[in-house]
């Protein structure tokens, strides 16, 4: 009796374990089915590849690199005082920067009364039209100073037309709100001494 009744429990539990099987089936066919009527009709409706939507690449960063070799370039022309033949190269230096970053370089040429006499001076501009007429002004001397020494200017005026330089090749990819005016301006250094000096007032 014990074995007919423990054969029957088997039998009875068997049979649950196949009705939930079964009806776990079904549902699982209803749901897919549901999925199925709710996708688009046309494939094409689904967002499209990542490799079709992703932005391309910006390639427009400041590049430190650049800079400091622009920096090095400048460097190696040695001194650079208002009228002398080192920067009238680094005037050309300056020009060809701008060109390969797609802008123009103008000059506005004048001649300053300084203790050494007349001096001969160019200022170079460049221009970033932007949306509005609105101007924002970005500048820097390429100058140096006249010094007992050999004086290279790294740090003064170098550096900063360098970072002026790379900031043009950025700013050019870009369609700015306000037009950029880059200035690089000569005679900023004093030729003897800054309280009896005034140059490029």
């Amino acid at each position: 009796l014990q074995r007919i009744t423990a054969a029957r429990l088997r039998r009875a539990q068997e049979a649950r374990v196949t009705m939930r099987t079964r009806i776990a089936a079904v549902l699982s066919g209803v749901i897919l089915v549901a999925c199925s009527n709710n996708a688009p009709a046309n494939e094409s409706a689904v967002a499209p590849p990542a490799a079709q939507t992703a932005a391309p690449a910006i390639t427009t960063k400041f590049d430190g690199a650049r800079a400091w070799a622009q920096l090095q370039a400048q460097v190696a022309l040695g001194p650079r005082p208002s009228g002398s033949p080192a920067i009238a190269k680094t005037q050309q230096y300056i020009t060809d920067q701008l060109q390969s970053a797609g802008l123009t370089a103008r000059e506005q040429k004048f001649t300053s009364d300084t203790p050494a006499g007349k001096v001969a001076m160019i200022n170079l501009i460049a221009t970033i039209p932007g949306r509005r007429a609105d101007r924002i002004v970005i500048a820097t001397h390429y100058d140096t100073k006249r010094a007992p020494f050999r004086f290279v200017g790294a740090s003064d005026a170098a550096s900063s037309t360098a970072v002026v330089l790379e900031l043009a090749r950025v700013l050019k990819t870009t369609q700015p709100d306000y037009t950029i005016e880059l200035l690089f301006l000569d005679g900023e250094e004093a030729v003897k001494d800054r309280k009896s000096t005034r140059l490029n007032s």
